[in-house]
């Protein structure tokens, strides 16, 4: 079987690359079992609590803090889909997985919760 669309086979890899960055600087990383879930990744670095990462697949330099999916619909004739503002939802991380270099950046929730636009370049 082969991926049906090329952003799921984009998001699929981008996350594994951001799985393998963090595994290399020797923290555990847990995936959550539910596909509702505002975040993609779990980590324990080790300091007696567990953060959440929200990977995304740099466009460019440019990272997207904030996702406006007003007005697209799930499906054909299906509900609209919400918007998602990670820093509202408190994701402790956005992590963006840059393709051409194969790069990861991470910012922290205190960081990029202050930047007044819904994306950013690194």
């Amino acid at each position: 079987m082969t991926y049906k669309t090329s952003s799921n086979r984009s998001g699929d890899l981008s996350e594994l690359k951001v799985m393998t960055d963090i595994i290399e600087k020797g923290w555990l990383v847990s995936v959550p079992h539910s596909r509702d879930s505002p975040y993609d990744l779990i980590v324990d670095r080790g300091e007696g609590a567990f953060e959440t990462v929200q990977v995304k697949t740099m466009c460019g330099n440019s990272i997207a803090k904030r996702v406006n999916r007003q007005g697209s619909s799930v499906s054909d004739g299906g509900k609209t889909r919400n918007s998602i503002d990670y820093a509202e939802l408190r994701i402790d991380w956005l992590a963006g997985y840059q393709r051409h270099t194969g790069k990861v950046f991470f910012y922290r929730l205190e960081n990029y919760s202050k930047i007044p636009t819904d994306t950013f370049s690194v």
